[in-house]
């Protein structure tokens, strides 16, 4: 026996007999209603979560996109934590040239405007809280980059060897910290936009 047969005894209506359930087909009808409505809410709140993710994810993509390639290019010019033949060439570079030290700054200005955004949590309440949170995150520490131009830019001779090599551990530790969570944000969006079929200026790969 099986679930047909609880509702209709015969397959061919008029023969033998065969007749319709409606009891059953009512029962039938009446527990379908009952799922489409306990389900229907689920549904819309996972397609607009969708929707207000990549309206979200949008609304950041394109200073996540300029702050990581700022970030990423200081990375590869300035290695902070690399060393050549027992000396941190960029760490030197940075210390004793004027004009690396200029280059360095204008890279790192490139993360300003994230670092002015806000996220408004109260103007996505649907939004993918992971999301949310990887964007913060990445807006935080880029704002820990922005600390590093006055030292930068400041260069004391007064200041010990000593002094010198411990900032530049920390901002070896800022800028890979940035450059992690600024990966995760923009992977983040990334993934937002695509699921909602957005494509900006190419940002998408």
């Amino acid at each position: 026996m099986t679930w047909w047969n609880g509702v209709s005894p015969c397959m061919e209506l008029g023969v033998d007999g065969c007749v319709v359930w409606w009891d059953a087909w009512a029962a039938v009808g009446t527990t379908l209603g009952v799922l489409i409505a306990l389900f229907s809410p689920a549904v819309r709140k996972y397609f607009m979560k969708k929707r207000v993710s990549a309206v979200f994810a949008a609304s950041f993509s394109q200073r996540i996109f300029v702050a990581r390639q700022a970030v990423k290019n200081f990375q590869e010019l300035y290695p902070l934590s690399k060393q050549e033949d027992g000396i941190y060439t960029a760490r030197v570079l940075l210390q004793n040239d004027e004009a690396a030290r200029e280059r360095a700054i204008g890279l790192i200005e490139n993360v300003e405007e994230l670092t002015k955004m806000d996220v408004d949590l109260s103007k996505f309440p649907e939004v993918d809280t992971l999301l949310a949170a990887d964007v913060a995150r990445s807006i935080l520490f880029s704002g820990d980059v922005m600390l590093l131009i006055p030292a930068i830019r400041g260069r004391d001779n007064g200041v010990t060897e000593e002094t010198w090599a411990r900032y530049w551990e920390s901002a070896a530790l800022v800028m890979k910290r940035a450059e992690d969570t600024l990966d995760h944000a923009s992977a983040g969006c990334d993934k937002a936009l695509r699921r909602m079929s957005i494509k900006r200026w190419g940002l998408l790969r």
